[in-house]
């Protein structure tokens, strides 16, 4: 098994442990898996969140560039965590990048299911 998808593993299995031992180790914070997804992406998308701080103090990019152009900043908005997004910011994150469609990480706020958490979160954004 390829490092980067051990690392994707640890994320989505909430073993922040092994996160830090495989980066110390020296495994590409922001190696992608097969879907082109940096372990950071996967860790707001798919998994427990517990592993974001892990990979931001590992100096995991909250702007590097996953499958279709997104960054963690467009995950974390269409997961409609504030908390999330004011980490990725606080570590440079951009709220001006494009994925690859043109969209803006407030786009994807904007498409959240829940109408209040939406209006929160692009409420944010505009304080940004």
């Amino acid at each position: 098994m390829a490092s980067s998808t051990k690392l994707h593993d640890a994320v989505r299995h909430d073993r922040c442990r092994l996160i830090s031992r495989l980066v110390a180790e020296g495994t590409p914070v922001d190696a992608v898996d097969a879907s082109g997804n940096s372990a950071l992406f996967v860790a707001i998308t798919d998994g427990p969140v517990s592993a974001v701080p892990y990979l931001l103090q590992a100096g995991a990019d909250p702007n590097f560039r996953c499958s279709e152009g997104a960054t963690p900043v467009h995950a974390a908005c269409r997961r409609g965590s504030r908390a999330l997004l004011q980490q990725l910011l606080e570590c440079g994150g951009d709220l001006r990048l494009r994925d690859a469609s043109g969209r803006t990480p407030q786009d994807w706020a904007l498409g959240h299911a829940d109408p209040q958490c939406r209006r929160k979160l692009v409420a944010f954004i505009n304080s940004k």
